[in-house]
Parts: C-alpha cells; structure tokens; sequence
C-alpha cells in the first residue's frame, strides 16, 4: 500500500436543500490511479457529491483535499483549473458544433487566430493516445450517445483533468461498447488519472471497478476493495435488506385491465432527411392499469415510438388508437378526454406535453438524447427535426 495522501479526500460532507439532507456526513478517499465506483440506489446522493467535488454545489460543512493539500472549490471553472472534470448523465456538449469545436471550447488561443486543421489535429491526437476515437467532421447532433461520450471525455483530457468523475456513463451503450468504453478508461488511470464512477449496475462495478462506495439516503455505508465483496453483499448494502425488497401492488380491476387504452398497429416512420427506416411494422397493446416497458439499446426506435404516439411525428404508416379512437389528424384538443401525458428524457431542454391522464409516456435511459432545439414556434420536438449539415 502505498504510503501517498489520496488523490480526493472529502471529509464529514453535509449538504442541504432547503429542508432536504440530501449528503449527510459523508467521507470519501481514492487513491491515484484507481477507478473507483460509488454506488447506491437513485436518489442515494451519489450525483450531489461528486458535484460538491466538481464545483457545482457548495457543501454546508466539512472538508476537501487533494493529494492532501485542502481546497476551498469555488465553482466549476476553479475545479477545472484544479485538474478536476465531470461527463454528467445529461451530457453538455454544443450539439451544432463538430467533436473537435466542442473538446478546444475554452481554448487559450482565440479559434480565429488559429487554423481550424490545428484544432481538429489537436482532438485526433488527444483521441488516439487515449484510445476514445471520435469523428472530427460531423456535428455533435448527429453522432450516436456512445460517440459524444467519447467527445467528453476527450475534452476534460484536453482540459488538464487529472480526477475524471463519470456519471452512469454506460446507460446508453451496448455490451460491446461498454467493453471498449472501460478499456479506454483503463488507459487513463495507467497514466495516472483516478476516475470516479457513478453507477448503480452491481456487474459493472465487479467487473470494472478497483474499489467501491456504496451510499444510502445521503450517507457513506462502506468502501470495499472490489475483489473483496460480492454482488449479494454490495446488493444488500445498496438496499438495505438481504434480498429485494417487495413492492406491493394494488390488484387491477379486470374490467380496468381487459380495456385497452392504447393501440398501436404497423406503425412504420421514416426519417425523410436521411431517407432511413426508423420503425418498421411495430404493433402495441397496452391495456388500463398496465405499465409497459419498451426497453433496448439507445437508437432502436425507442424515442420515434413515443413521439409517434404523442402526436409528435406526423408523416407515419400504420395507425395508433387512444381509447378506441384513431389520432391520426386530430388536433390535440380533441383527442379522447383520457390521452396522455408524456416526460421526454431531456424534459429540462424539450419540456413535457400532456392531456389529462393516460397513457403516460416516459422515455428513459435507453432512448436517445434530442439532437438539436427547434425554431421558436415550432410544434415539433427539437428530436424530431436536425438542422442542416
């Protein structure tokens, strides 16, 4: 063991929301070269300490070290210059911009003194040390959620990150891409960067991970080395139970059940710019009281599916039925008194529509982000329209 300080120390972190503890006395220490997952359920408080670490939030109380020197982190910008940066989930990239406009964003030299090739040279350098390939021509927009995360993380590296905080950075990416995703991150803490995971996926954490924090309700419960715990433990420390925890459910009518309220059949959508097929024949019952998951990879046809049914794509094949109605050409106002409400995954950009109650709408971590913000006017969701190339 190593007799170095960590390279981050916090020490007996509070942090309040109004009458919310949301971070309640928790301590945290990782060495250099480490990845280091924390762990816990949503809501466990792992995202609000790492942004007291990254700057974004001002802790009520208690202390932070790096390489055990103290710090006072004033703010983002004063994290960043302490070789500190954060991919957040909802990730922060200028989505008209190209891969290597957004990594030398903030860059000392103004751009317009400097020929834009020295700046894409300076990406694909960055990008092929550290084995994240990004595309250099295309805009951010039109790039899958796998690539962007790779345009993040090239630019803290550009920005002199030492201490790389990643939150649940592999929700959107497919098994292979996960794979690829930790070895790249495996060649940053060989170079001596700690790398600082959020997650609540218990494989990745055992498979990926050097050690492990878990949190529970805004504490610090334990921090293990990862070879010496086991999913069942790190579970029940997640949870706080043995085993998982049931949820009770109030029994459905059978009249409320047997009543379909939505019906999707052959619904087929075509992205016209690209002239590419982005659902095919797609059937969908979903009947009172019922919660339907319509889970895959990001980029499956997720997000087109839910913007079809909230009427936010117009020219598709097939047909959708709300409580025995077909939508196709009615305005909004006159569908059924029992339609939907929809929360898109990037609600704080594209806001929520809704009607009165049902079905609800939620596309969650496996759909794909929106790709650009709309004219001001416009009636459809900035996902459904790309700005030209």
């Amino acid at each position: 063991m190593s007799s170095a300080p960590p390279a981050v120390a916090l020490h007996h972190i509070d942090k309040r929301f109004g009458p919310v503890l949301a971070i309640d006395d928790a301590s945290l220490a990782v060495q250099a070269g480490e990845i280091h997952a924390l762990l816990g359920e949503n809501g466990a408080g792992k995202t609000s300490l790492m942004n007291v670490l990254a700057g974004l939030y001002r802790p009520d109380s208690g202390t932070i070290e790096l390489s055990g020197r103290a710090v006072q982190i004033q703010g983002p910008d004063h994290a960043k210059r302490l070789g500190i940066g954060m991919v957040h989930q909802e990730q922060r990239l200028v989505t008209r911009f190209s891969a290597p406009e957004n990594v030398t964003l903030g860059h000392p030299t103004p751009r317009w003194l400097l020929p834009r090739r020295y700046f894409r040279t300076l990406a694909e350098r960055l990008s092929a040390r550290y084995g994240l390939p990004i595309d250099p021509s295309s805009p951010i927009w039109s790039l899958p959620l796998g690539r962007r995360q790779r345009v993040e993380l090239v630019k803290l590296l550009h920005h002199g990150a030492r201490i790389i905080i990643l939150d649940e950075p592999t929700a959107n990416l497919a098994p292979a891409e996960v794979e690829a995703f930790f070895g790249a991150v495996r060649q940053l803490v060989a170079s001596g960067r700690t790398v600082l995971f959020i997650t609540h996926k218990l494989d990745e954490v055992i498979r990926y991970t050097d050690r492990v924090t878990i949190m529970r309700a805004g504490r610090v419960i334990a921090t293990f080395g990862t070879a010496e715990t086991s999913r069942a433990e790190l579970n029940q420390l997640m949870v706080g139970t043995a085993g998982e925890r049931a949820v009770q459910t109030p029994p459905s009518s059978s009249s409320e059940t047997s009543r379909r309220v939505l019906v999707v059949r052959g619904l087929r959508v075509t992205d016209s710019a690209r002239h590419v097929s982005r659902l095919e024949a797609v059937d969908l019952e979903v009947s009172g009281g019922e919660v339907v998951a319509i889970a895959g990879v990001a980029g499956n046809g997720q997000t087109e599916l839910a913007e079809a049914i909230t009427g936010h794509v117009a020219g598709y094949r097939g047909t959708i039925s709300i409580a025995g109605r077909d939508i196709r050409g009615l305005a909004r106002g006159r569908w059924p008194s029992s339609a939907w409400r929809t929360c898109p995954r990037t609600a704080a950009r594209s806001g929520s529509s809704e009607a009165r109650a049902w079905p609800s709408i939620w596309p969650c971590g496996a759909t794909t982000a929106r790709r650009s913000a709309g004219p001001a006017g416009s009636t459809a969701p900035p996902c459904a329209r790309q700005p030209a190339r």
